[in-house]
């Protein structure tokens, strides 16, 4: 009884410690964006007496990298916390190198901020650094690590991913352009139709890119109104913008934390089995029909794909759990994605007229008035580049997904 006291009554004082800094940095927040050196030095003002406080806990071992001084019990959350974090973090880089680190709770980890040292740990020695980081959210939410993105790495993640792989590869030789091709001609006419009036094509672009994933794995597509495609867009975007709540968070690092009631959590949770529910509903659909008279008529190129060959052994079947979050997977980073990416586009291409009109007058000398294949890209070099530049400005994914260290790498 007195060990549940005792650990109730930290988890409540780590609690309250909490919120005090969450308020002092929404706070500062509020003061630190004009530029980021601004914010760095606001910072370093405004927790100035918690670093002092730190100065009283003995630290064992030296830090190995450069970075910020680490408050006790709660880390660099002040540094994780902005509102413009890779924006932050860059600032960050200049103060301590392309390679520095930040801790979280019990958590260290090492930022990379240059193109060629990520391209040495991720393309170079990306099995040294093949693993993720163990998250109770990332289990919760990937229903128990079955997520390709979220996995760790493992001989069973390993399996799946080249399945997966080589389920999309041939939808690509076999369906994946022809999808491509009327979801972009329909678009087309959905832009023609506004007849020059203002308008936030954001949904449209979402629309198109669903449909070119949903016709993969569920052989379905579905207009602008359709209820059930805003349902499944809007659950998925809750859990994304719910899961970047620091109360979410706080979580992985403060195991305590979870003993406690946590409401953003809960909403997490909630929309998690909504979401689990309108996709198995689809797979459900799927094996109803696989094998029915129907099923002849049925295209779902994706998961007929990931399913097993008939008369052949596979070294893994992929489960039903598999193929759920494999399609939680596409949906998720490969829909919004795309549409924010499109959206950027536009923008930046109605600033730059004189670019679009070097992108039109390379469509019409190299393709003659056909339309373009992915086939043709090595022969539209100037579209390529301003494909290629898009992604600078605006990365889909500007802080990747964490990468752990699985052996020791020099």
């Amino acid at each position: 009884m007195y060990s549940i006291a005792v650990s109730v009554g930290a988890a409540v004082l780590l609690f309250i410690l909490l919120v005090l800094v969450c308020h002092l940095v929404r706070q500062r927040n509020l003061q630190s964006n004009e530029d980021v050196k601004r914010s760095i030095q606001s910072k370093a003002t405004a927790s100035k007496p918690l670093h002092c406080l730190s100065l009283l806990f003995p630290r064992s071992l030296a830090p190995s990298l450069p970075g910020p001084p680490p408050l006790p019990f709660l880390g660099n959350m002040f540094e994780l916390s902005q509102d413009h974090l890779p924006i932050y973090l860059t600032g960050l880089a200049r103060q301590y190198g392309n390679i520095y680190r930040l801790r979280c709770g019990s958590t260290t980890m090492v930022i990379l901020n240059s193109s060629e040292v990520i391209r040495e740990a991720l393309v170079k020695k990306w099995s040294d650094f093949a693993g993720r980081p163990h998250s109770y959210t990332a289990d919760k939410v990937s229903g128990g690590g079955y997520s390709i993105s979220l996995g760790d790495y493992s001989e069973e993640w390993r399996s799946h991913r080249r399945l997966a792989h080589s389920a999309l590869q041939r939808c690509v030789a076999e369906s994946l352009h022809c999808l491509i091709e009327k979801q972009a001609l329909y678009l087309k006419q959905v832009l023609l139709d506004y007849k020059e009036k203002p308008v936030d094509l954001s949904e449209d672009f979402t629309v198109a890119t669903s449909n070119i994933i949903t016709m993969l794995a569920f052989g379905k597509s579905y207009e602008k109104s359709s209820v059930h495609l805003q349902e499944m867009h809007g659950c998925l975007n809750k859990i994304v913008s719910l899961w970047g709540s620091p109360w979410i968070s706080a979580l992985d690092s403060f195991p305590l934390l979870r003993k406690l009631p946590n409401a953003p959590f809960t909403r997490l949770m909630r929309e998690v089995a909504r979401r689990d529910e309108l996709i198995g509903g689809h797979l459900d659909e799927f094996k109803q029909k696989k094998d029915s008279k129907e099923g002849q008529d049925f295209a779902a190129p994706l998961l007929q794909y990931l399913q097993s060959p008939e008369g052949r052994v596979p070294k893994m079947t992929l489960t039903d759990s598999h193929i759920h979050m494999t399609t939680v997977d596409l949906l998720i980073g490969g829909t919004e994605t795309t549409a924010a990416w499109l959206s950027w586009t536009i923008a930046f291409l109605l600033h730059r007229p004189e670019v679009q009109t070097r992108v039109y007058e390379e469509l019409n000398s190299v393709l003659k008035g056909q339309y373009p294949r992915y086939s043709d890209r090595r022969r539209l070099p100037y579209l390529c580049a301003v494909i290629n530049e898009m992604l600078r400005l605006r990365p889909v994914a500007p802080l990747a997904v964490p990468h752990k260290a699985i052996r020791d790498s020099r």
